[in-house]
């Protein structure tokens, strides 16, 4: 396969004698760069996880030997037991549900790949509406499940089958990581090579978040696989030898996947919790002992982590101490459409600067200016030769874009720095022609150890009101109770909005949640903001009536 892409800016494992990065301008895939490994790097370490074991070294390394095997017999076990219909002329869509750790998830997942089937990557945690949705819009054949899952599975199966054009999928049972994983085999028994794969064929399929409209499936091809392992060749750092903090991801989100594929051309070693016994939840102290026992160098994790209690984005006040004390922190932006956009992993910045990024040169953009707001801007991403966009919703030029919705912030001195500040569809246009950002508002009110999460209102009225969500629920029926809350948060609330200038949140406009009807979230933790807004209607008027009768 003839290469097609140009040498990137920033090399990779540079003057190394124990790692061969693959070749990445497009002439194999990332498939075929896992056969690349078993031949060129057999003795490197692509996993590390924490020994658990006192009488063991604090960490054992998962070697591209043995990683690559396993990855090969999930692909035979594939191979074995999915057959695509007749009458389809595209490969079968296999989807897993187990509760099972992420190296045994992309095991069976890369397995998959291997073996030429596409891999639908769905959260097991979405609701029980979306996932039989998801699995008609992208016609999964097959689904591999663990006994943890089945319930789920046969729900969904069972909501198919009302449905006359759906394919009922073929229910597989979960093969134990000890099958797949023999550390050095002499019995192994490799697949034949691939033969070349067309790039511009389906790979995988990720999801939407839903915060804004139903999820929807996005089909990322085997180009797009490729485009995501060069993302790091584009940063300003050489990650060969660094451990990277993988003890936190979700397998089956985009994030992980883009790490997981960068390690593959990087040299860089994915530190992950033990593949063997059963999975717990991970908390803030156990990933601190797992940093520790593995000497992860840089982590990737969720603002909840850091910050113990709360969510995206991470706490300007968090950052920043945690900035300051050495701790170097890069904030990285992208979206399931489109994938990684700013530069993935950036040189060292100011403490203060922790939460701007530049964008990717990977990636070709355009700043849409937000209408009478300067210094902001909607970002566009254009397909380009670098970087080809799996989906576009617009074109810049003549050429297919994607307008991410999101607002970002350009710093005031270095105009190469951004950050998100909001999105389109979020802001507040009051009747007075005040056009209002209520991020920064909802961010700081929900610092408060009593809030669990907040909404801010006002778009076509003349001022704003904010609706709460109490950490412990307030007796809607008790006009003392939810009074008292009132009061309890209101200087938070009014402290939080001063920035606002004279378009402050009065006291009697702040609106507490109903114990009946509790804030609706996405699976990644946001507000659905339009479900929300539609679910308390009815109370906002009344606010607003009552304010105007004053």
């Amino acid at each position: 396969m003839a290469s097609t892409y140009p040498a990137p800016p920033t090399q990779q494992a540079v003057n190394s004698s124990t790692f061969m990065p693959p070749p990445i301008d497009g002439s194999i895939s990332t498939s075929q760069t896992i056969d690349f490994h078993l031949a060129n790097n057999p003795t490197y370490p692509i996993f590390r996880f924490a020994a658990g074991d006192s009488s063991k070294p604090a960490y054992e390394d998962i070697l591209w030997r043995d990683a690559g095997q396993a990855i090969h017999r999930a692909a035979r076990f594939a191979q074995a037991h999915i057959e695509a219909s007749p009458n389809s002329t595209t490969p079968p869509v296999v989807v897993i549900f187990a509760s099972v750790e992420l190296l045994h998830y992309c095991t069976l997942a890369y397995g998959a790949l291997r073996a030429g089937f596409v891999v639908h990557f769905i959260s097991p945690r979405r609701s029980p509406a979306v996932i039989p949705h998801l699995f008609l819009k992208t016609d999964v054949t097959h689904v591999l499940v663990d006994e943890s899952m089945q319930g789920l599975t046969d729900s969904v199966v069972n909501e198919l089958k009302k449905e006359a054009a759906a394919i009922i999928p073929t229910i597989l049972e979960v093969p134990p990581f000890t099958d797949l994983f023999i550390e050095n085999d002499p019995r192994f028994d490799a697949l034949p090579a691939m033969e070349n794969v067309n790039l511009d064929t389906a790979a995988l399929i990720m999801n939407s978040s839903g915060s804004t409209s139903f999820p929807k499936a996005i089909y990322f091809t085997h180009r797009g696989l490729v485009e995501w392992s060069r993302a790091l060749w584009y940063g300003d750092r050489d990650l060969f030898g660094d451990i990277m903090g993988m003890q936190a991801a979700y397998p089956f989100y985009g994030s992980a996947n883009l790490l997981l594929v960068s390690a593959f051309t990087s040299g860089c070693i994915c530190a992950i919790r033990s593949p063997f016994g059963t999975p717990t939840a991970i908390t803030p102290k156990g990933l601190i002992e797992e940093i520790i026992a593995t000497q992860t160098t840089v982590l990737s994790t969720a603002p909840s982590i850091l910050e113990l209690y709360g969510g995206a984005p991470l706490m300007k006040d968090v950052g920043t101490a945690l900035s300051a004390s050495g701790v170097h922190i890069t904030t990285g932006y992208g979206t399931t459409e489109v994938g990684t956009v700013s530069k993935f992993f950036s040189g060292p910045q100011p403490a203060a600067e922790w939460d701007y990024f530049e964008l990717s040169p990977q990636v070709s953009s355009y700043m849409k200016p937000v209408e009478g707001r300067p210094g902001l801007f909607e970002l566009i991403i254009i397909s380009s030769p670098t970087y080809q966009l799996q989906v576009h919703n617009t074109e810049i030029d003549g050429k297919p874009a994607y307008a991410t919705g999101d607002i970002l912030l350009q710093h005031s001195i270095n105009p190469k720095k951004y950050k998100v500040v909001g999105r389109t569809d979020d802001q507040l246009a009051l009747s007075t022609g005040v056009k209002l950002n209520p991020l920064p508002v909802e961010v700081r009110v929900k610092a408060s150890p009593l809030v669990n999460s907040a909404l801010m209102f006002g778009a076509g009225k003349t001022k704003l009101g904010i609706l709460i969500e109490p950490v412990e629920p307030v007796d809607d029926t008790n006009p003392e109770a939810v009074s008292a809350f009132r009061e309890a948060i209101w200087k938070t609330v009014d402290d939080a909005s001063a920035i606002n200038g004279d378009d402050r949140i009065a006291k009697e406009m702040i609106l507490v949640t109903k114990p009946s009807k509790p804030f609706l979230y996405t699976e990644k933790g946001s507000i659905r903001r339009s479900s929300v807004m539609e679910l308390y209607a009815e109370e906002i008027e009344a606010a607003y009536a009552a304010g105007d009768s004053l």
